[in-house]
């Protein structure tokens, strides 16, 4: 089988960080929490063609659909 980003794991994750903050946060204090959370996969971890982190580039992806559904 083959690996897959677990992206539903990710977005979870990334809103319950935002709902818990007392203020704002910074994309690397989400960013920061959201991995020790989630533990990456070594899949998750790789480095993808532009040189990020693929569980990165899927979360900053999938975050901004989720500020557009709102």
């Amino acid at each position: 089988m083959p690996e897959r980003v677990r992206y539903q794991l990710l977005l979870w994750e990334l809103m319950q960080v935002l709902r818990d903050a007392a203020g704002p946060l910074s994309s690397s204090q989400v960013f920061d929490q959201v991995r020790e959370r989630t533990d990456p996969t070594s899949y998750e971890r790789e480095r993808v063609k532009s040189g990020r982190v693929r569980w990165e580039v899927v979360l900053h992806f999938y975050s901004g659909d989720a500020a557009t559904v709102g």
